[in-house]
């Protein structure tokens, strides 16, 4: 345990008695004021010149641009605080800043320019769906310039925000490769025959992650490791990602956290795009979006994406192609109708339809017709679904709303693994709704509601079917506390499963202001799965293990749902140095689980053994991270995260395979000054460091087949450089594993793929040399 109940009570006690002492003011007086400004960076800035110990202190509303100023009438008055403030850069209703201050501010902070209008009118617009689409639109404002990733200051969790900019820094074709340039997101290769890549918060693998589009649960199900794929890159407005315990809304699936895709939307002008990208693995993809304002109250988003590999190539000669040959067609429309201001209705209605196939495995099998006598591979995966999100907030009442979410996806999947097939298809459907309102005053908040969940699967793997249905009600109700310095969510949820029970899972968010520039925050929670080991575990049917899933008298493949605690805590400081700000986060989780499903892969080199683990299983993660602004357009983030993660294989308490127990990141971004026509040129380059890592025990294979206990440790590099030629043009070239660093041998017994040793699950590192890419933006 990281502190005992009894060092957290005194803890407690010690906080709340400072903010009872720090910061008393006599002779208060209370005043609003209008001050110019864009964002939470902003927000810092301004309560930082208002604040002054024992005299004055503030809150401003970066919606309404009005802050709240209490001062000791005695000691100053409203006209010498506004002085201060506009000393700081902000225009206000009496100072103006002066313009080497003003021009000195970050770019995303410059409120002059006409078109940086904050999209955020009414802070209650989504928050009947999903905490954490409403902590995008209270925090995010459309600008020529974003802050490419920012801790939210508001949110109780901790939250990261990753702009637009932030996924222009790399190819970003897909969700599963918008993460690389990104320190809480880990980025893994998932088989040597595939080309997927796969992702990984706090140590744990990303099945345990939820992750939602549009606040709407999405790569789950059969979908759990192909989903992440489906989300092209081209089709995101934002990312966050929310680390450890979040709000009960969200569901029971949440364990490590939420990464919530927030999609293409009207802001402030009608939008068409286009992009064409390709690269020396002869990748190549178009995407198409256009988003449009149909009358004053309706607006329209739609998305198309169409990619595919069409050569064979084997760059390390080991017969198989590197990556298979594969058609990805993908259409996403979303329509919006925003009635809040007028009638207090808001909705959107979606769909996306899409269509993947891959076809890998050595080259001599791409004949035509195919030759079976060589292993092949083929996955064929078609995906659909349709959604609704309706609010109604009442009228005078911003803070008081009903919603209702509605959302149906079906998914088919037909694999072909050498000899081995694997089908499948599931039908989902899920209905929720969730009331708002306050308790006297907005500092005290509350949300209940209730949600149903219908899940059907068929799947047949080797001529085996597994075929079960899912039905789960719930009940849950989420208090907030929220004043100047301390935040509290409270909140928990009762889920009636018809194959894991009833579930009780408690939620505990906490947020503290320590100093004017430190937060501390804390979480706890619970959650729960049901597994799809099929589906999960797709990367070892490459290969002749023989699957074997060990009954534990539960009723999902014979197994019992996974349960897991999560808790932790983050510090959060942010200073200037020579006159630029700087922040340091400090974070720390563990979740301890019961019932874990792991395949243990140490059992023997020859079979996967599935099965619940009857022994406490954990993982520890830990993070620092600082990141510098040392002059104007240029960023640097530096973290160094700790893995511990271990759980029982082969009857032993080992660390997890294929995680490293050290990584560290750097990562280093120059955007030049814009000038006429909106010409500038960006720079960005990422180096990653990851330790040794533990490989499952061969040593019962012939020594040619046997791998060494532990990986060799590597870096990584990748780089990008781009140019805005106008405000309709912006191309870009970048380079991935730069040096070239590559697995060797990464499929065991290559040349024998029917035989006994074959295996090509065993990839720590990247199995391709350097990748060059380039790419076109087009605005039509």
């Amino acid at each position: 345990m990281l502190f005992n109940k009894k060092s957290f009570l005194v803890l407690v006690l010690i906080v709340l008695n400072y903010s009872v002492v720090y910061g008393q003011i006599q002779n208060e007086k209370t005043e609003n004021a209008h001050i110019s400004g864009n964002c939470e960076m902003c927000k810092n800035r301004i309560e930082k010149a208002i604040f002054k110990e024992n005299t004055s202190s503030g809150i401003w509303n970066v919606d309404t641009k009005i802050a709240t100023i209490k001062y000791d009438s005695i000691q100053t008055s409203l006209d010498t605080i506004l002085k201060k403030v506009a000393e700081a850069g902000h225009d206000n209703q009496k100072y103006q800043a002066n313009k080497t201050t003003y021009e000195d501010l970050p770019m995303c902070c410059q409120y002059r320019v006409p078109e940086k209008d904050s999209i955020h009118k009414n802070p209650f617009k989504y928050d009947s769906f999903s905490s954490d689409s409403t902590k995008v639109l209270e925090t995010v404002s459309v600008r020529k310039k974003l802050e490419a990733t920012k801790i939210n200051s508001k949110d109780a969790q901790l939250t990261y925000t990753l702009s637009k900019r932030e996924l222009q820094k790399a190819a970003c074709c897909n969700l599963a490769e918008s993460f690389d340039t990104n320190s809480s997101i880990d980025v893994s290769y998932a088989d040597a025959v595939t080309g997927s890549k796969q992702i990984k918060m706090l140590g744990l693998d990303q099945k345990y992650i939820q992750i939602n589009l549009d606040g709407f649960p999405e790569v789950r199900g059969i979908n759990t490791t192909q989903g992440i794929n489906y989300i092209p890159g081209r089709f995101i407005n934002s990312i966050d990602i929310s680390k450890g315990s979040t709000s009960v809304i969200n569901g029971y699936e949440s364990i490590t956290g939420i990464i919530s895709v927030n999609p293409l939307d009207y802001k402030n002008k009608n939008e068409t795009n286009l992009n064409v990208y390709y690269n020396n693995n002869s990748r190549a993809e178009a995407n198409f979006t256009s988003v449009q304002k149909i009358d004053s109250l309706w607006s329209n988003a739609f998305m198309s994406h169409a990619s595919g590999r069409f050569q064979k190539q084997d760059r390390n000669n080991d017969s198989f192609i590197d990556n298979p040959l594969s058609k990805q067609l993908n259409i996403m429309n979303i329509i919006k109708y925003d009635g809040t201001s007028k009638n207090g209705i808001f909705s959107k209605t979606g769909f996306q339809a899409t269509i993947d196939e891959k076809e890998g495995g050595q080259k001599q099998y791409f004949s035509i017709p195919r030759n079976n006598a060589f292993y092949g591979l083929t996955q064929n995966n078609k995906h659909f679904q349709i959604w609704n999100k309706t609010a109604y907030n009442f009228k005078n009442k911003p803070y008081k709303s009903i919603g209702f979410m509605n959302k149906y996806y079906s998914t088919n999947t037909d694999n072909l693994y050498g000899n081995r097939a694997y089908t499948g298809k599931e039908n989902y459907f899920l209905s929720q709704i969730v009331f708002q309102n306050i308790f006297k005053n907005t500092n005290h908040s509350y949300k209940i509601g209730s949600s149903f969940m219908f899940n059907d699967f068929k799947e047949n793997f080797e001529n085996t079917e597994y075929n079960r249905t899912e039905n789960n009600y719930s009940l849950f109700g989420e208090y907030e506390f929220l004043n100047d310095k301390f935040n509290a969510i409270i909140g928990s949820r009762v889920d009636f499963h018809n194959l894991a029970g009833t579930q009780f899972l408690p939620k505990v968010m906490l947020k503290y202001k320590l100093f004017r520039e430190t937060t501390l925050r804390a979480s706890f929670g619970k959650g729960f799965r049901t597994a799809n080991v099929l589906a999960e575990n797709q990367k070892y049917f490459i290969s002749n293990r023989k699957l074997t899933i060990k009954n534990n008298n539960g009723k999902i493949y014979g197994l019992k749902p996974e349960i897991a605690t999560n808790y932790g805590t983050s510090i959060t400081h942010c200073l200037e140095i020579f006159g630029k700000e700087t922040s340091f986060n400090f974070d720390f989780y563990r979740t301890e689980f019961k019932n874990q499903i792991i395949p243990d892969l140490d059992y023997s080199s020859q079979e996967i053994v599935i099965t619940n683990q009857d022994k406490k299983t954990f993982a520890n993660s830990f993070q620092a991270e600082w990141i510098a602004k040392w002059f104007r357009g240029f960023e640097m983030r530096l973290a160094y995260k700790y893995y511990d993660v271990k759980a029982t294989y082969n009857g032993k308490l080992q660390q997890a395979p294929f995680q490293p127990k050290h990584r560290s990141f750097l990562n280093l971004s120059y955007q030049t000054n814009k000038i006429e026509q909106q010409r500038n040129w960006n720079f960005d380059f990422t180096l990653q460091y990851f330790s040794k890592q533990r490989i499952p025990d061969t040593s019962k294979n012939p020594i040619p087949f046997q791998r060494k206990a532990f990986s060799d440790s590597y870096f990584l590099a990748n780089a990008q450089i781009s140019r805005n030629f106008s405000k309709k043009i912006r191309a870009y070239l970048g380079f991935e594993n730069i040096g070239g660093y590559t697995q060797s041998y990464p499929i065991i017994d290559a040349k024998n793929p029917f035989g006994n040793y074959f295996d090509s699950s065993l990839v720590y590192a990247p199995i391709q040399g350097t990748n060059v890419y380039a790419g076109i933006d087009l605005s039509l």
